[in-house]
């Protein structure tokens, strides 16, 4: 098993993944959909690196 998917009270009966596999949609007997981020960032500083402009590609 690599990860377990936790949240649902009742066994999963559904499961999808999206076209370009990053995110995965289950549904359960409880009459829930529950949508997973296959692929999550580690941190917030990681997501914030890569958010910011480089100015020098941008000037022209």
């Amino acid at each position: 098993m690599v990860a377990s998917l936790t949240g649902h009270t009742h066994r999963v009966l559904y499961l999808a993944m999206s076209p370009d596999g990053e995110t995965i949609v289950t549904g359960a007997g409880d009459e829930t959909l529950r949508f997973w981020n296959a692929f999550p960032k580690k941190d917030n500083h990681e997501a914030k690196r890569e958010s910011r402009l480089d100015y020098g590609r941008l000037i022209r």
